[in-house]
C-alpha cells in the first residue's frame, strides 16, 4: 500500500482494484494482498486479546459507544501495523508463495 495516503480500514474500493491487478499479474499486487491478510490477522489478534481481558475491565466506563470505538481503533491499528512492517507474517507469506505466483504469471501471460 505505497499509495502515499493513509489507508482506512473501511475502504473497500481497494479490493476491486487489487483483484483486477492480480488477474493481470501486475507486479506488487501480491505484496498488497499479503499485507491485507496480515492486517486482518493482526486485527483478529487484537480483538481476541481485548475480548480475553474483558473480565479484568471495570464496568464504570463500558458502553456500546466505547466498544464500537475500541473495535474501530483495533481495525485501524491493525492496518497501521501491517503498513509499518507488521509482525513479519506478510514477509513470510510473500517468500513462500512469491515464486509460485511469479511462475504462474509467466505461464498465464
Amino acid at each position: 500500500m505505497d499509495n502515499g495516503m493513509q489507508t482506512l480500514y473501511a475502504d473497500f474500493s481497494q479490493f476491486a482494484q487489487m483483484r483486477g491487478e492480480a488477474q493481470r499479474h501486475e507486479t506488487g499486487v501480491l505484496e498488497e494482498v499479503v499485507e491485507q491478510f496480515e492486517s486482518v490477522f493482526v486485527q483478529m489478534v487484537l480483538s481476541s486479546m481485548r475480548e480475553a481481558s474483558k473480565p479484568l475491565e471495570s464496568d464504570l466506563f463500558q458502553s456500546d459507544q466505547s466498544e464500537t470505538f475500541q473495535q474501530m481503533y483495533d481495525q485501524q491499528l491493525g492496518m497501521h501495523l501491517s503498513e509499518q512492517g507488521g509482525i513479519g507474517l506478510a514477509d513470510l507469506m510473500l517468500e513462500q508463495i512469491g515464486s509460485n505466483y511469479a511462475a504462474n504469471g509467466a505461464t498465464d501471460a
